[in-house]
């Protein structure tokens, strides 16, 4: 059986928090504890934002079956994913290296492409409006390394922690998970870990995410604060 949607969501919220101090370190946001105010805000943008494609991203590989709830907050995605033939808990969905890929690919067209298509478009746009943009610094935050070319890059990265919260999570569960797609999904045999809600390992799981959360918050903003 799969882990249950509500409790993938309190994996996905720790990983977010967990997951703040690499990605200050890597860049992708400013540090909120040593950084200046135009920083800060972009950082509380950032994080916003990314909290909630943690969230989003904590759901994602189930999208790839009918009637979850991940397929029903996004039926059209859902539609597209599997027009392409994959199927759930598949070699695509459900294997670490695939989604690293996947989410490799978004994070290069959120840095790099839609800069080039947003320039692209600006030709065709009147003189007059193509001044206004520049005037309010519209382009250089598009452009690499802007503030929205960083938020876009956040929500990317974030997306895809969740993603592996979920495939964390989903270790124990009877359907397992790959790390590679040509391997056999890693499978622990054992009735404890039945999930459900009538199952005491989900509502363990669920509950201990939910009580971790305060010392998650604790962990991540210690380690900020030592970068």
């Amino acid at each position: 059986m799969k882990m249950m949607y509500k409790t993938h969501i309190e994996f996905g919220k720790n990983f977010f928090w967990l997951s703040l101090p690499i990605v200050a370190k890597a860049g992708v946001i400013p540090n909120i504890l040593h950084s200046s105010v135009a920083d800060i805000i972009l950082a509380e943008v950032a994080m916003y934002v990314g909290y909630r494609a943690a969230i989003w991203g904590s759901g994602f590989p189930d999208i790839d079956k009918e009637g979850t709830e991940a397929d029903k907050k996004n039926p059209y995605l859902g539609k597209f994913i599997r027009a392409f033939g994959v199927h759930h808990r598949g070699k695509f969905s459900h294997s670490l290296d695939s989604m690293t890929l996947l989410f490799s690919i978004l994070a290069l067209i959120a840095v790099y492409a839609v800069p080039s298509l947003f320039i692209s478009m600006l030709h065709y746009l009147p003189v007059e409006v193509m001044s206004q943009i520049n005037n309010l610094g519209i382009v250089n935050m598009v452009m690499v390394g802007g503030a929205i070319n960083k938020v876009l890059l956040a929500t990317v990265v974030f997306a895809y922690v969740g993603v592996v919260s979920h495939l964390f999570a989903d270790l124990p569960t009877g359907g397992g998970v790959r790390l590679f797609f040509f391997m056999k999904p890693f499978k622990v045999k054992s009735k404890f870990f039945r999930t459900g809600d009538d199952s005491t390992w989900e509502l363990f799981c669920r509950k201990s995410a939910k009580i971790l959360m305060p010392i998650s918050i604790l962990v991540s903003t210690y380690l900020m604060s030592t970068l």
